[in-house]
């Protein structure tokens, strides 16, 4: 038999997880935002204790940016 403090403590755990949101959140399209505002592309497995490097923005022929292959657009620190 359960004990209302058990009962408590669960309801609390499933309120708080049913709050979680676990879906993925999509990136914002800094490719239209690289076109007014200065990015830069950073390395995408670049461990946290290393700064990551950081390459130019490559531009298509439609005037949209984006980043080679293992790159992210960033928008650049000021």
């Amino acid at each position: 038999m359960t004990t209302p403090r058990a009962m408590v403590v669960v309801s609390t755990v499933a309120a708080l997880a049913g709050g979680c949101e676990f879906t993925k959140k999509v990136p914002p399209n800094l490719s239209l935002a690289c076109e007014t505002k200065q990015c830069v592309c950073t390395e995408i497995n670049a461990p946290f204790f290393q700064i990551a490097k950081e390459v130019l923005v490559e531009w298509r022929p439609t005037g949209e940016a984006f980043c080679p292959e293992y790159y992210v657009l960033k928008l650049a620190k000021k």
